[in-house]
């Protein structure tokens, strides 16, 4: 789901201290990230949720920022696809900038980095009173009762979805005037388009499933607060484009 170069145990995130800046609130109580990761590990494990591997990673002044990243085994999810597997991503920020966000999603198997489908699930702001394993346990049983099956058939319309080369063009050109994708990454993503293992990878033909693994690649290279930004953005642009809706 997200790309985490220098992952850390939960041990060490342990050791991060839990910092409150000073223009907060009176209402505002940090959530220490150690706190936020086995919380999500143990409401897998009460909604008997396999977890196949976790990775956390920190990022700005002070490792204020959290991003994780949980792999939940298919068969447990209630997920059939052979070519993806489902992820729970997790970001949150100390210094006020991010809100508490778990983000539901799915990981091609053959790819290295990457959300391909995925959705906003919660979003908590660091208050008082947050019964932070009640909202998580609650988000997650809500998504994989009910739009589990959304996922499919995203899957499916994607691959089914053929584009001509001009489209294809005009497609990639309005990512950029969406701001999904910086204009001087187009270079890298034409090229990406049309490399030799996303042939084999993806197929020949410029369906919408091969366009939209080429941009989690190019995506794999940006800060991680952006990967997620325009992950959440890109979608809605090729739905919109494409006429499809989910």
């Amino acid at each position: 789901m997200f790309h985490i170069s220098d992952p850390l145990t939960l041990k060490q995130l342990r050791e991060i201290e839990t910092i409150t800046p000073d223009r907060a609130s009176w209402k505002y109580e940090p959530v220490p990230h150690f706190v936020i990761a086995e919380t999500l590990l143990e409401q897998c494990k009460f909604l008997k949720l396999k977890v196949k591997a976790h990775a956390w990673g920190v990022t700005g002044k002070g490792n204020a920022r959290l991003i994780g990243c949980v792999d939940i085994d298919n068969g447990s999810a209630g997920f059939s696809s052979q070519e993806m597997g489902v992820s729970v991503g997790v970001v949150q920020a100390l210094d006020l900038r991010t809100a508490i966000r778990i983000v539901m999603g799915g990981k091609v198997f053959i790819c290295s980095n990457g959300m391909v489908i995925g959705e906003e699930v919660l979003t908590k702001r660091h208050t008082s009173g947050l019964n932070l394993s009640e909202e998580i346990g609650l988000a997650l049983s809500l998504f994989f009762n009910e739009r589990m099956n959304t996922m499919h058939d995203i899957i499916a319309a994607y691959k089914e979805t053929v584009l001509n080369n001009s489209d294809a063009a005009r497609l990639i050109l309005n990512t950029a005037r969406q701001g999904v994708i910086a204009w001087s990454a187009l270079k890298k993503v034409d090229a990406l388009l049309h490399d030799a293992k996303m042939y084999k990878d993806f197929g020949e033909a410029l369906s919408l499933w091969r366009i939209y693994n080429t941009y989690t690649q190019v995506y794999k290279d940006i800060p991680i607060d952006k990967q997620q930004q325009n992950l959440r953005r890109l979608m809605p642009v090729i739905n919109e484009f494409n006429g499809l809706s989910f």
